[in-house]
């Protein structure tokens, strides 16, 4: 269990991310960062609005192309994938989106959206899909009632319970969670965070969670990784780095919060 837990899932080695528009000078969102993932554990990625945290997290997931550097992927350079290879690690590689409701087709019920992954990926057989639908809905606590509804018809909880599920369909090797519970009531997003939590114990998951918020990173994460204009300024075990901080940045994000403590002992009691 040691060795599989100390095997990088995910090594990011200098990557760079550049958008180019026309008439503008290159923005570099993301500026040769460094950084590894264990396999079983969970990376907070923090840092605040702009700093390049979702470009770099869609960089991984290749929603787009990185400009430098190289992305290692099960100790494999993603770069060099053929058609196949980038196919199956799309299929590893999921996200779970900010905006719940938004990433859900409003057309399709739950049953359809979470019946549409296993045909499309041809996962099972057409005469099990059903049976692992209501699987998937079971596990994330979803009751099976909601199997007919519409996103409109849902909360944002349920919503984002039922991305997860769409996720977990293709088995994936690595989840990253941009912003997961931020659009969500303070009693909500602890369901959700406990739900991922769980999800990630129980089916080895890594994951890597984007967000603002110390509180969440604090009681979730294993390890977080501070950004701050592009760049990668801070790293290593969550508990060290907030409670002993060595960056200014990372000590004024910790100032900004008021009454750190405070704070992460509230929600480490929703937690």
């Amino acid at each position: 269990m040691a060795r599989f837990r100390n095997t990088p899932v995910l090594e990011l080695r200098e990557l760079a991310v550049v958008y180019k528009s026309r008439g503008q000078p290159p923005l570099q969102a993301v500026k040769k960062v460094s950084l590894s993932v264990r396999r079983g554990r969970s990376l907070g990625i923090v840092g605040e609005s702009g700093c390049g945290k979702t470009s770099l997290a869609r960089a991984i997931t290749g929603i787009i192309r990185a400009h430098s550097g190289s992305l290692l992927f099960e100790g494999g350079d993603v770069s060099r994938l053929d058609t196949h290879g980038r196919r199956l690690y799309r299929r590893k590689v999921q996200m779970i989106f900010q905006d719940a409701s938004g990433s859900l087709n409003p057309r399709m019920t739950a049953r359809q959206t979470l019946a549409e992954v296993f045909t499309v990926h041809r996962l099972c057989s057409q005469d099990q899909i059903g049976q692992s639908v209501e699987e998937l809905l079971e596990r994330v606590a979803l009751p099976l009632k909601l199997l007919d509804a519409y996103p409109r018809e849902m909360s944002g909880g349920q919503c984002q319970r039922v991305s997860i599920a769409r996720c977990l369909a293709l088995q994936p090797e690595l989840i990253i969670a941009d912003e997961p519970v931020s659009a969500l009531d303070v009693s909500v997003q602890a369901r959700i965070l406990n739900l991922l939590r769980v999800l990630q114990l129980e089916l080895h998951l890594t994951m890597i969670m984007i967000s603002h918020d110390l509180a969440v990173v604090r009681h979730v994460c294993d390890e977080v990784a501070v950004m701050h204009n592009g760049e990668l300024v801070e790293s290593g075990p969550t508990v060290s780095v907030l409670e002993r901080p060595h960056h200014s940045y990372t000590r004024k994000l910790l100032a900004a919060v008021p009454d750190v403590n405070r704070a992460l002992n509230a929600r480490s009691g929703q937690l």
